[in-house]
């Protein structure tokens, strides 16, 4: 027994000797942990828990022309509470338990969707699990509310008794709403992401971050640490752009009406000052199949380089005439079909238009004219012709202020795609070839500046406060001599002039100013294949033709409608063009004084709603509205997308023709003699640019 209880003792001496040991083992790891690696470990505590992080700057506002506001950042606030501040002293936790009820229920006067219960419940909770940090409410607060908010008693009382946390989050807002949401742009929080001016211009926007430290909170937060060292933030520099407000609104009005009428892949729509080449106005509109709607997705203008179709044929004119071309040479077209080295080409009247003028060409854009003009004097020496679209500055990238410009493209010859087929169809529609809607615009505003081209700009200044810090217009380009000779530049005015007084264009003339212009429609090439009744419409020009101004181009991506075939840019994009510069005539003073009689300056300048007269007239009768008291200006104009359709039975095919065209309806005929009978009855009312068919005996 003696033995058993002695062996017993001698193992419990064993395990405390054990335990003794561990024991030490432990005490001396604790103090190698606390004095050797102390300082270590405690840094990487730190940098868990502490951390040095960047404090983004305040971003640069954007504004308009006339400093008009179309970007700036709004202050928002988190609004959060720190449990464990009422526990720092026995005063805080007095304040607490004092104001707890009346901070609960001013919350409430701010989110207005929780009641005092909510508030109270959930700083009690989070007290009791010992939390460092939570949210209130769920959603950031304005300045005006942080404002209110800071009245409050318990937080009147500061931070560090109230435990309340403000954390500043800076929200990106556009006065105008969507208006010209793509062109001004928008910064995504992706490093390096965004589009538009906001993008173009970070380098200027953003400022100069500070630095900051941070406390790591529950749910992977970071709270600033208001006392901690930091550096301070510089606020970014102002954009100030070269958009005009009202004509912006004007263009995507006219744009948006388009797209609902012949629901198209996208169009866009660019407004330039001729002599400044400053963009007054930038719209694009394509289809979201996730939003069921056009919106601004794409920048088309800037980065959608396509065939230009016949706007191409002012390039080429331009080069015949420097070449000693004369607008009254003639040329036979045919009966509308020409073969060329085994390829067919047409014109879109029907039976041709025989012999033209080379003006009349240009009018009625006829493409076995150009053609034929083309290899006439280029035919045996294709690199002369190709070396005017270099001159003409067609073949290069303008350097636009906002990203994403596409690079022209071109087959000269030499490379591996140009053929024989190469210079006469980029001659006539520019085939063979993509431009963006803002390169031909450019090249167009050329024309009207008398041949002097001048590189578009979109921001003007970059200011802070009221100091410039880059004016981009003194490194804004500007040819010192003309892309041509003078006289050829009149003479292509002219014929341009002519597109709109008795060409293709001729349907959108205006009695009040004179515009000028080309259309432009090509046929969609989708896979390598041109597919019939997909077309790419345009029209590009100038006004008042006479003095320019203003430069416009309108494009208008594979329109739809009942005769999809036969939408043609002088039905499609030609009305828009007439919309946008109809609205900036009758808002620009300095534009239609000379055109008032009497002398009364202030008349169309006054008047801002623009409509068709006929409406008006019909308003007035019902309820006897003085249209000038009203400040209405009635542009008589505007017409009617309908018209009367005129008795051409009996009449000759040519009289027919005449009358009918001159209604803007377009013909179909069979037979030959005199009109037997027509398919739109006699006195009802077509669509404008409706097709109607002559049966002829």
């Amino acid at each position: 027994m003696v033995s058993i209880k002695q062996d017993i003792i001698k193992r419990v001496y064993i395990i405390y000797a054990c335990l003794g040991i561990l024991a030490l083992a432990v005490i001396g790891r604790i103090y190698y942990v606390q004095n050797v690696q102390g300082e270590r470990w405690m840094k990487l505590i730190q940098r868990a828990t502490l951390q040095e992080r960047i404090i983004p700057a305040n971003r640069g506002n954007i504004f308009s022309d006339n400093g008009s506001l179309l970007a700036t950042s709004l202050p928002e606030y988190v609004v959060g509470f720190d449990p464990k501040v009422a526990s720092n002293s026995k005063r805080n936790e007095r304040l607490f338990k004092e104001k707890v009820d009346s901070m609960c229920y001013q919350l409430t006067t701010i989110f207005t969707d929780k009641n005092e219960d909510y508030f109270k419940n959930k700083i009690l909770k989070a007290r009791k699990e010992k939390r460092a940090y939570i949210i209130l409410g769920d959603r950031n607060i304005s300045f005006e509310e942080k404002k209110k908010l800071e009245n409050f008693s318990l937080i009147k009382a500061g931070k560090y008794k109230s435990g309340i946390v403000l954390e500043r989050k800076d929200q990106r807002v556009h006065p105008f709403n969507n208006m010209g949401l793509r062109t001004i742009g928008y910064k995504l929080e992706q490093e390096g992401k965004g589009v538009g001016i906001e993008k173009s211009m970070e380098q200027y926007l953003m400022g100069r971050p500070g630095k900051g430290l941070f406390e790591k909170i529950s749910g992977g937060s970071w709270k600033p640490i208001e006392d901690g060292p930091e550096s301070k933030p510089i606020t970014g520099s102002d954009v100030y752009t070269t958009l005009d407000v009202n004509i912006q609104d004007e263009t995507e009005t006219a744009l948006k009406m388009a797209v609902e009428k012949y629901q198209p892949n996208y169009a866009t729509a660019i407004v330039m000052e001729v002599k400044s080449g400053e963009i007054k106005a930038l719209a694009n509109l394509s289809f979201s199949k996730t939003e069921n709607a056009y919106s601004e997705n794409l920048n088309y203008a800037v980065a959608g380089g396509t065939t230009p179709g016949s706007t191409f044929k002012l390039p080429t004119m331009l080069a015949l005439l420097e070449e000693g071309l004369s607008p009254n040479d003639s040329v036979d077209t045919g009966n509308g079909e020409f073969f060329f080295r085994g390829k067919r080409l047409t014109d879109s009247h029907r039976g041709g238009f025989g012999k033209l003028s080379v003006q009349q060409v240009f009018e009625k854009s006829s493409n076995i004219g150009i053609v034929k003009l083309v290899m006439n004097k280029f035919g045996s020496n294709e690199n002369k012709y190709y070396d005017y679209l270099k001159k003409f500055k067609l073949d290069q990238k303008l350097g636009f202020q906002i990203k994403g410009e596409s690079r022209p493209v071109f087959y000269f010859p030499g490379h591996k795609g140009h053929s024989a087929l190469s210079m006469p169809w980029t001659a006539f529609g520019g085939y063979e070839s993509a431009l963006t809607p803002l390169q031909m615009l450019t090249f167009y505003n050329a024309i009207a500046n008398d041949g002097y081209w001048v590189q578009p700009i979109i921001v003007k200044y970059i200011k802070n406060a009221d100091q410039v810090e880059v004016d981009f217009t003194e490194s804004q380009r500007k040819l010192e001599e003309p892309l041509v000779s003078l006289s050829t530049i009149k003479k292509v005015k002219k014929m341009m002039e002519g597109v709109v007084e008795k060409g293709t264009a001729r349907s959108q003339r205006s009695d009040l100013y004179r515009f000028a212009g080309k259309t432009g429609t090509s046929i969609k090439n989708i896979n390598s294949n041109y597919s019939k009744g997909k077309y790419y419409t345009a029209f590009a020009g100038y006004f008042p033709a006479e003095n320019p101004k203003y430069s416009i181009i309108v494009v208008i991506d594979e329109p739809k409608g009942q005769n999809s075939e036969m939408l043609y840019a002088g039905d499609v994009a030609a009305p828009v063009f007439r919309q946008i510069a109809d609205h900036i005539f009758a808002d620009d003073l300095s534009l239609n004084k000379k055109y008032l009689k009497g002398g009364d300056e202030k008349k169309l300048a006054n008047f801002k709603q623009v409509a068709l007269n006929e409406d008006f007239e019909a308003v007035n009768e019902e309820h006897k509205i003085d249209l000038k008291k009203a400040n209405i200006y009635v542009n008589a104009n505007l017409k009617s997308e309908k018209s009367t359709t005129p008795n051409v039975v009996g009449l000759p095919l040519r009289d027919a023709l005449y009358i009918l065209e001159n209604k803007n309806f377009k013909v179909r005929y069979k037979g030959i003699g005199k009109v037997k009978k027509q398919s739109i009855a006699p006195g009802t009312m077509a669509k404008i640019s409706s097709t109607i068919e002559l049966d002829m005996f």
